[in-house]
């Protein structure tokens, strides 16, 4: 169901990869349709179990980070953000499309990240080797 002042025009797609590391960059793109006076709000938030309604009940978040909060051209506009996480676990991202951050959104898209650590590689040699 569309939201009130939804156009046909409004079409929001998030791309994310399901697996990252963490401290490494992740390249998410918020893509889509928009009609006139409407802006792109994506947020990520750690164990999130799902979108706020709207964009400034997500902000109000305490873990939440937005990554975006811009005017989108129309008709279709493209933006890549590229977070890091901190720390291993899920990572939810939220994206909106809408007139204002306190209003209904027109669109609104999702994805999970699943983050984990790095893998650990010990380059031990000689003494080092011996003691550990």
């Amino acid at each position: 169901m569309a939201a009130p002042g939804a156009s046909a025009a409004d079409v929001l797609t998030l791309e994310a990869p399901d697996r990252a590391v963490e401290e490494a960059p992740v390249r998410i793109v918020a893509r889509g349709d928009a009609g006139p006076d409407r802006r792109l709000f994506v947020y990520t938030e750690p164990g999130g179990a799902g979108c706020a309604a709207t964009p400034a009940e997500e902000k109000l978040r305490p873990a939440s980070v937005e990554h975006t909060y811009r005017f989108v051209s129309p008709p279709s506009f493209l933006d890549v953000v590229t977070p890091t996480f901190d720390d291993a676990g899920f990572q939810l991202v939220c994206a909106y499309l809408g007139a204002a951050p306190d209003e209904a959104p027109a669109a609104v898209a999702s994805a999970v990240v699943a983050v984990r650590a790095p893998d650990v590689r010990c380059r031990c040699s000689g003494a080092a080797a011996a003691s550990g």
